[in-house]
Formats: structure tokens, sequence, C-alpha cells
């Protein structure tokens, strides 16, 4: 295998059981991906303890920033989801 390959391994960059040694999906690629659909949500999406928040720090923020564990359960359902259709984006 090439260094870089062995390098990315060792820092568990790469998940070795998905095949072609596809990279691992980052909680920042998620992030991103709430931020995009928090643009079509309506205003209540965005009370989180209790509170308005602004639209334009991004949604996917706000969840991980307010609401830890919803964040983490969709997360790991969007990594599922990807592991088993690489299409969906």
């Amino acid at each position: 295998m090439p260094e870089q390959i062995i390098k990315l391994i060792k820092n568990n960059r790469i998940n070795m059981e998905t095949p072609k040694y596809r990279f691992k999906y980052t909680k920042k690629e998620f992030e991103k991906y709430l931020d995009e659909i928090g643009e079509n949500l309506p205003d209540s999406a965005f009370i989180m303890q209790r509170k308005i928040h602004r639209r334009d720090i991004g949604y996917g923020l706000l969840l991980r920033s307010y609401e830890r564990i919803k964040f983490e359960k969709q997360y790991t359902e969007w990594v599922e989801s990807k592991e088993l259709n690489p299409e969906i984006t």
C-alpha cells in the first residue's frame, strides 16, 4: 500500500471495511448537509432550549451545539444510509 494510505489508516481517517478505502464521513460534512436542509425548514425548527435562534447561524451548528443527542443520532443514521447507498448526497 502507498505510504499515504498507511498514514491515513494510522490516523483513523480510512474505514478499511468499506470498498476502495473510502474516507469516513465527518461530522463537519453532516453539519454542512444540515445547513443546506435548514434553509427550507420552518422557523419552529430553529427553536432550541426555549429560544428562537437566527437562521444565518445554520441549522447544523445549532443542532450540534444545543441538541447534541439528536445530532449524534441523526449523524449515525446519515452515515449508515450513506454507507449502504453511497449515491445519496
